[in-house]
């Protein structure tokens, strides 16, 4: 009797429950953290890869012989390769594993020590690699060398390598240091922030923290920043070398000088010191702006477009932003789901894509050699332009925390449609080019054995090692970017996606700027906002993280509730969550739902999607009672703060989970007295609706303006429960049981939207939807048809 009392004692069991859940999490920290070293290890090999490679691709003629051109062998090339695709996925592995283990240790002298090292090593390496081979180039900052008196080619001759090598010296000079002082500040924060502890005020309300005027300030500010470096950049594109075998002082002094002609006796005879970039028929011509007699700018057609678009884009979008007026007008829905300024966007990029293909195929006399050129070698060296302009183009929405952003107004969830058709385009241009190639080949009796052979038999690309670099970065773009970029792939298999995504990436960056001629100048712009985003990137989500507590409501939602170190939010943002217990690599988005709390703590409530997936499994682990021991990563916020102020009435839409921003929005719009808000809910299954009980009793209070809540609990699934109807309304403390009104039907979202605005003029409504793609669609007819403006969260990537 006794022994069978003690084995069946809730008190008992639930001891022995604890242990069992504590082993679990304990077991699953020691394989996260055997993944970890693994990741290191797998970095640390692949560097070695990298240098070696970059061993054996220096073992060229190019590099030893001077006026040597492109020489390869199998084996160079094979160095090349190894060289590309392995340098930045090893970082990429290292960083992730040390980052994983701090996380894992926070406290650990070892794994800070490892971070510090990772940092110094980068540094050190940078440091290295621009002393050694960009020394050529750095003396004079490469874009002040237009002195051909003092910066002259050896009279010996120079290998051609030596421009090539000086460009991997200062890459590796900005990107290593970058990246190295950026973990280093980091490592200092954290050290600090452990220090003092992790607490602070880390929710703010939008413009409540910050004034109108100082936004609008902050705005200015990083409009001119990106003014000034757009415009920059673009006025040193027209003089320094379009090729990378040039970049050194000698060369770029040289290329100073050139003048632009139309005399093509003149440029034929006199390459040295006259260029004939159009044909005789050409539209657009360059023009010679003469600065002194070392430096002539010439104002290419191409380049005047390109960074025309950018100066215009960044100057239009700051003035018309800086007001209220401004900034309605372009977020103002129109045809089509798009607003306004996504409409100008869109025909102000196809205006200057189209324009700047008409240069490249009809005006631009590539090689000097427009009489000799077929139309296949004509319109493949134009696809690959475009290609290149595109791809530019993409990474300003593949940026989270873009400064661009900022500037128009967007967001990185909101601008993937954008990227997704600009990356179509970049696939779809490569693929001319490199069609057009074969048919060039095969003119010349070389198809197919030069689609992929070491080294080339066609004339003219005999000695160019860059190309069968560049056709297997374009095929790993056509399966990585192309095939699982498809939805139903990238939606089922998404960290699969992800990395080969950013794989795919970091093997064609070097291998566009390698290939094409003038790439960097359309490149660089693009490339450079993406890399600052990364930086950011990499520094936010390494900040220390305290998980307050994990539960689980209806079985079926996860709530974990954590505080972050110096991050600030605004109602409506959300942030991206790693779990190295689960998964190293998965990173996955969640709005934050917190509210008006007191503890300065975010919330994130996450919906079960099914066993075997991420937030099952964490749905499981919290379930079982050992949440509480989890570690947590951060990076965040992300999404634009709701300028609220500029309303009189806010009417939230909100469908299933997509209650999270809706919720944080609500309850802070419940704290003030100048603006009213209304909320429809709807529903199909009561567990979401008890999962949030608890949530609006912690965060909601009573605020002065006239607001109120409509839930609609609709049939389906396994059929509504009664009590969900009136959890919300029965919740003791300062909630929201006066307002709430609970329906057992479909709502009718036109007649909720009309009813809610009531007499307020239409340009004082915003209608802001969340959740199925139907829903925000309606949502959106009906504020389109009031007059309102809407806004609509993305529910799925």
């Amino acid at each position: 009797m006794t022994s069978h009392f003690f084995e069946s004692s809730p008190l008992i069991v639930d001891v022995q429950r604890q242990q069992s859940d504590v082993a679990t999490v304990a077991s699953l920290r020691k394989r996260a953290l055997v993944k970890a070293w693994g990741s290191m290890f797998v970095g640390a090999a692949a560097c070695a890869g990298a240098g070696v490679g970059l061993g054996i691709w220096h073992e060229s003629s190019v590099f030893h012989t001077p006026n040597y051109t492109y020489g390869y062998t199998e084996r160079t090339f094979f160095g090349l390769l190894a060289f590309t695709a392995l340098s930045a996925m090893a970082f990429t592995w290292l960083y992730s594993g040390v980052r994983s283990l701090v996380a894992l240790c926070p406290r650990s002298i070892g794994a800070n020590f490892l971070l510090v090292l990772l940092s110094a090593g980068t540094i050190g390496t940078g440091i290295l690699g621009g002393a050694v081979w960009g020394k050529p180039t750095l003396k004079c900052f490469a874009v002040f060398c237009v002195n051909a008196d003092i910066y002259q080619p050896d009279p010996n001759g120079s290998p051609t390598g030596v421009g090539w090598l000086a460009v991997v010296g200062i890459a590796a000079l900005i990107a290593l240091s970058s990246i190295g002082l950026s973990i280093l500040h980091r490592v200092s924060l954290n050290a600090v922030a452990r220090a003092c502890g992790n607490r602070g005020d880390n929710f703010e309300y939008g413009s409540t923290s910050i004034p109108s005027s100082s936004q609008t300030a902050l705005h200015l500010l990083l409009s001119t920043l990106l003014f000034a470096f757009f415009g920059g950049f673009g006025l040193v594109t027209l003089y320094l070398p379009d090729t990378f075998q040039t970049f050194g002082a000698d060369g770029i002094a040289a290329n100073a000088m050139v003048e632009a002609t139309d005399n093509i006796a003149l440029c034929y005879n006199n390459s040295s010191q006259y260029t004939c970039p159009e044909v005789s028929t050409a539209t657009f011509s360059t023009t010679n702006w003469r600065w002194s007699t070392n430096l002539v700018l010439r104002l290419y057609p191409s380049n005047v477009m390109f960074y025309l678009y950018l100066l215009t884009l960044v100057a239009f979008v700051a003035l018309v932003r800086c007001n209220r007026r401004g900034r309605l007008f372009l977020k103002k829905q129109v045809a089509g789901g798009f607003s306004r300024g996504e409409a100008l966007l869109a025909v102000w990029t196809l205006a200057m894509v189209s324009l700047f293909f008409f240069y490249w195929i009809h005006d631009h006399n590539f090689n000097f050699g427009f009489l000799t050129l077929t139309k296949p070698e004509y319109w493949a060296r134009s696809c690959g332009q475009l290609a290149v302009v595109l791809l530019s183009l993409l990474f300003f929405p593949a940026s989270r925390h873009s400064v661009l952003h900022a500037i128009i107004g967007s967001s990185w969830e909101a601008s993937l449609w954008a990227h997704r058709v600009l990356g179509y385009g970049v696939l779809a241009a490569t693929f001319a080019h490199m069609v057009c190639w074969y048919r060039f080949y095969d003119i010349n009796g070389t198809f197919p054995q030069d689609v992929f052979h070491l080294p080339m038999t066609t004339p003219i690309d005999d000695d160019n090692f860059t190309i069968a670099l560049s056709t297997l970065a374009a095929w790993t773009l056509f399966l990585c970017m192309g095939v699982f970029a498809l939805a139903p792939i990238r939606r089922k298999f998404f960290e699969l996606f992800y990395y080969l995504h950013l794989f795919a990436a970091y093997l064609t960056i070097p291998a566009v700027l390698w290939h094409a001629t003038s790439g960097w100048e359309y490149l660089i712009p693009g490339l450079t906002v993406w890399f600052m985003d990364r930086m950011l990137r990499l520094s936010r989500s390494s900040r220390p993280v305290e998980l307050i507590d994990a539960s689980v409501h209806a079985d079926c939602v996860t709530e974990l509730r954590f505080r972050v170190s110096g991050m600030k939010a605004s109602p409506g943002q959300y942030v991206f969550v790693n779990i190295p217990e689960l998964s190293l690599f998965e990173w996955h988005p969640f709005t934050l739902s917190t509210g008006n709390n007191n503890d300065d703590a975010f919330t994130v409530h996450i919906r079960d999607m099914g066993a075997g997936t991420w937030t099952g499994r964490l749905l499981q682990l919290v379930k079982a009672g050992g949440g509480h021991s989890l570690t947590l990563s951060v990076d965040g916020p992300c999404g634009q703060p709701l300028r609220a102020e500029e309303f009189k009435k806010i009417i939230l839409i909100a469908g299933g989970i997509g209650i999270t921003p809706c919720a944080s929005i609500y309850a802070h719009l419940k704290s003030r007295d100048d603006i009213s808000a209304s909320l429809v809910w709807a529903l199909r299954e009561s567990d979401v609706a008890q999962a949030f009980v608890h949530h609006f009793a912690r965060n909601s209070v009573k605020g002065v303006g006239a607001s109120n809540v409509k839930i609609f609990l609709t049939s389906g699934g396994g059929g509504m429960s009664a009590h969900a109807a009136s959890a919300l309304t029965t919740v003791d403390g300062p909630v929201l049981s006066e307002e709430v009104q609970s329906y057992r039907a479909r709502p009718s979202i036109t007649k909720e939207i009309e009813a809610a605005a009531g007499g307020i003029h239409p340009d004082d409504v915003l209608v802001f939807a969340c959740g199925p793609e139907t829903l925000m669609a309606e949502a959106a007819v009906a504020a389109r048809q009031l007059g309102a403006h809407f806004h609509k969260e993305t529910f799925l990537l």
